[in-house]
């Protein structure tokens, strides 16, 4: 068992959504997902939405989509992920003329065999 990190920041454009990867479990291993860390900065006026998803399931937040301004959310799980699986995460930004930004961190643990 091996920890793994990993921050991204994401640049969503003005009035759009979609799907980034953030991380492809390697194949004949497993990932277990500890936590997941949203950062938004000041000035994203609370129109960026994120949520982590595995396939269809959305991950964190359980329900919805993390919004913020100025704002940290670390919200904790326990979802386990095969080999060759992919975590990903879904964007939504509301405000129609800015492209905004955001950090997400994941943090988990990489199991072997």
């Amino acid at each position: 068992m091996s920890v793994y990190n990993k921050v991204r920041k994401i640049t969503a454009a003005a009035n759009s959504s979609g799907e980034v990867d953030l991380y492809t479990v390697p194949p004949a291993q497993k990932f277990m997902l500890k936590r997941v860390i949203f950062i938004f900065p000041a000035g994203t006026g609370g129109k960026l939405g994120l949520a982590v998803k595995y396939g269809v399931k959305q991950l964190c937040p359980d329900e919805g989509l993390a919004y913020g301004d100025d704002t940290k959310y670390s919200l904790a799980d326990d979802t386990v992920l095969g080999g060759s699986e992919k975590l990903k995460l879904y964007y939504e930004n509301e405000d129609t003329a800015s492209d905004l930004e955001a950090i997400v961190a994941i943090e988990g643990e990489i199991l072997y065999g």
